[in-house]
């Protein structure tokens, strides 16, 4: 599976994941809570992954919280979350590498 960079913006979406069309991505519910990082936990800006499976009827969907450096394994495919931005003004979205 070749590597693709995908953006997950609030209420965008569902989008395909590359390679595997089955599969749709939408992001949602974007809050800080703390997570488990590198020396300890952490407050982390985090969000809802949802992640439908269109080969069903009706469709399957499965809902994960993530943050940045998370890996999230579906069908094969390994979702790097990258960031999950939000704060300070910016516009809510989850920022993942399809590996």
């Amino acid at each position: 599976m070749a590597s693709d960079t995908i953006t997950l913006i609030k209420g965008q979406g569902p989008l395909p994941l590359p390679e595997k069309p089955h599969l749709r991505l939408a992001s949602g519910n974007f809050w800080a809570e703390e997570v488990e990082a590198k020396g300890g936990r952490e407050k982390q800006l985090t969000a809802g992954l949802f992640i439908i499976d269109t080969r069903t009827s009706p469709s399957k969907q499965d809902h994960v919280r993530v943050h940045a450096s998370q890996v999230v394994e579906v069908d094969g495919a390994s979702l790097e979350i990258l960031e999950v931005s939000g704060a300070e003004g910016k516009e809510p979205a989850i920022h993942l590498k399809v590996r």
